[in-house]
């Protein structure tokens, strides 16, 4: 797991309440070097975002790469029936309307927040973490079987969940599910070239591993806390070579 400031660390009761989660939980903490953390109730944490984006009133509105990570992170760890949304659908349709061309799809979501700190990213220093990832394990037949013509899941579009493995353990978890299904397929969408912890890992040609990859110059002064190109590439390679089917994603980065 990557190591990051922490300015703030949270974990509300539903985690210690749930013996998978409060284990997560722990490996955490642990991995962030054991900063000292308040326990919190759900009215308590509803309170504190309020209270944090009150003190930040131009959070939302703030362009893209102007936030202040200055004094660290704020890191929430819930469950997710707290603010995670376990799947979101994305429809062409509504994108449409919205003026935005874009095709349908489903995305699986385990936290809000990242440590990578690209300027053109939406997220922000108050990175919510879902511990209870039995829950949308144990979710994930049924949305099959309701969506049995969405065979491609992303993971994850409001993170990039492989900065925090193999602690958190969501690379362990959900990639030997979808190895086990017959036609569904599971995609991780990353900037890391932290992947020591999946190549052993019983994917069944079931994974796919898309990166994002800029040119030198604008990973460097753009992408400020992710890996240098070279080093995704080889950890392209190192997937590859374990099996994984490979996807890069080349976005324009207009100044």
């Amino acid at each position: 797991m990557y190591p990051f400031p922490i300015q703030k660390l949270l974990v509300t009761d539903s985690v210690r309440e749930d013996a998978r989660a409060a284990a997560r939980a722990e490996r955490l903490v642990l991995a962030l070097g054991s900063p000292p953390l308040q326990v919190v109730s759900p009215a308590r944490l509803a309170e504190f975002e309020a209270e944090w984006y009150r003190d930040r009133p131009s959070s939302f509105e703030k362009r893209c790469g102007a936030m202040d990570y200055s004094q660290g992170w704020t890191v929430v760890l819930e469950t997710y029936d707290g603010g995670v949304r376990p799947v979101t659908f994305r429809d062409a349709a509504h994108e449409a309307e919205e003026g935005r061309v874009c095709q349908s799809g489903a995305e699986i979501h385990c936290a809000q927040g990242c440590y990578h700190r690209c300027s053109y990213c939406h997220c922000d220093p108050l990175f919510r973490i879902a511990c209870d990832l039995e829950t949308l394990a144990e979710a994930l037949p049924d949305l099959f079987a309701q969506n049995p013509r969405q065979q491609l899941w992303k993971f994850d579009n409001m993170t990039d969940q492989i900065t925090l493995e193999p602690e958190y353990g969501a690379s362990e978890l959900l990639v030997p599910l979808f190895g086990r299904t017959d036609d569904r397929f599971l995609l991780l969408y990353t900037k890391s070239d932290n992947v020591q912890h999946l190549l052993e890992l019983p994917h069944g040609g079931h994974t796919l591993i898309s990166w994002s990859l800029a040119p030198p110059t604008q990973a460097r002064e753009i992408e400020l806390n992710a890996p240098e190109p070279a080093a995704r590439i080889d950890a392209m390679r190192r997937c590859e070579e374990a099996g994984y089917t490979i996807r890069v994603r080349l976005s324009p980065i207009v100044p």
